[in-house]
Parts: C-alpha cells; structure tokens; sequence
C-alpha cells in the first residue's frame, strides 16, 4: 500500500500512526528497511516493479533472471531435459507479467 504526499514530515506522522496501530491492535509492526519514504522520482519498488507517477517499469533484475532463464532454457532443450511446451508456457507467463509495465520495447 502507497501513501502519497509531498510533505516528508506529514508522511512520517502517517507512518508513526500506522506502526502505533499495528503495535496496539495486532500486535505486529512495520518492517523498519521495508517502510520507507521515497520520491516518486525514485520509482516505489512493488511486486517486482518501479512506479513511477505515470508509468511502470520492471526491476532491472527481474530482467536479467528471464535472460538468464532463457540461457538455462536453451541449454536443457539441447540436451532434451526440458521441451518446447514448457519454455513456451513459461516465457508466456513472463510476457503476460510484462504488460503490467511500459515494456514495449523490451517484449519486442
């Protein structure tokens, strides 16, 4: 979940209130290097994602680990480990996530 706002310090009282609710009523608290206050012009890391104010992008490693599975891929179908249909049904799986983000390019 996001909380948007230009004021750092009324982000911080926002994020003390949530921790103190957590605390009081379940218990819990948030993850001190998981909850940060970031700039949009940062991107916001989420589900494997950058958000930016108007667009989305894939994390720089979530490219290279479909690089380096493709390598794998192309391995295993030399040496007849894995078949056609697998990598198929995998690599259309990645390109379905990859729609969520301005990815045009890279899926070309």
């Amino acid at each position: 979940m996001g909380i948007l706002n230009s004021s750092k310090e009324k982000l911080n009282r926002i994020k003390n209130t949530i921790n103190k609710f957590l605390k009081n009523n379940l218990s819990l608290e948030l993850h001190q290097d998981k909850s940060k206050i970031l700039t949009l012009e940062q991107g916001i890391p989420f589900l494997g994602f950058r958000i930016f104010h108007h667009h989305k992008l894939l994390k720089k490693s979530n490219i290279q680990k479909i690089e380096r599975n493709l390598d794998l891929f192309e391995e295993q179908l030399k040496q007849d480990l894995i078949n056609y249909d697998k990598i198929y049904t995998s690599f259309q799986s990645w390109l379905s996530y990859t729609t969520k983000a301005n990815t045009f390019n890279l899926r070309a």
